[in-house]
């Protein structure tokens, strides 16, 4: 029986045979989660036990539309109002999460990145595509935050609370702005530095 010795990689969690032929992945000891994806991951389970708080209060028939002054406009049972939300948040929380998976295991088909050649060459591919996971990870964290402060307000509406959602434009708002900072931020990120 032959054995391998076992190679750390010193800024990696696995190492990749560069020869041709079949890869041989060794770890370098234990994996860790990175913060973002904790945070995902929490934002979503705070979104599920809001979801299991509010749903014993929620009377049977719960409003289900609103307009666009937060009035409500539409009803349905409760069970098809927290069907959606954790339809939606479980979509969210696991799109974001794949996305991230893809790209830290190298999918990059269908990237789109400012400079894609420069960063995806090889000497740099790995803490690019563990950046873009992790920037992944970040705003499904805040596209949660989203869904839990607009169901938050619903939910107030459904216990007799309030008469209208409190302030879906401002949640709105917020979210468009996280969105065209988490863009700038990205684009700022992976500029070509000059030479």
């Amino acid at each position: 029986m032959v054995s391998l010795p076992v190679i750390a990689a010193p800024d990696e969690r696995t190492w990749r045979d560069p020869n041709p032929g079949p890869h041989v992945r060794v770890s370098a000891g234990p994996r860790r989660l990175p913060i973002s994806r904790l945070i995902l991951l929490g934002t979503w389970l705070i979104c599920l036990l809001q979801m299991i708080y509010f749903y014993p209060k929620l009377p049977e028939l719960v409003p289900s539309h609103f307009n666009g002054q937060g009035i409500a406009t539409s009803f349905a049972p409760r069970n098809v109002l927290v069907g959606i939300y954790l339809g939606a948040t479980l979509l969210v929380f696991l799109m974001f999460l794949g996305l991230g998976r893809s790209l830290t295991r190298g999918n990059t088909r269908g990237l789109n990145l400012p400079n894609k050649e420069y960063w995806l060459a090889p000497e740099r591919r790995g803490e690019t595509l563990a950046t873009l996971a992790e920037r992944m990870h970040w705003f499904g964290a805040a596209t949660l935050g989203l869904f839990f402060d607009l169901f938050r307000q619903i939910f107030k509406v459904c216990l007799g609370e309030g008469r209208t959602l409190d302030h879906p434009k401002w949640s709105v708002g917020v979210y468009v702005a996280v969105s065209v900072v988490w863009v700038i931020a990205l684009t700022l990120r992976f500029r070509r530095p000059s030479s």
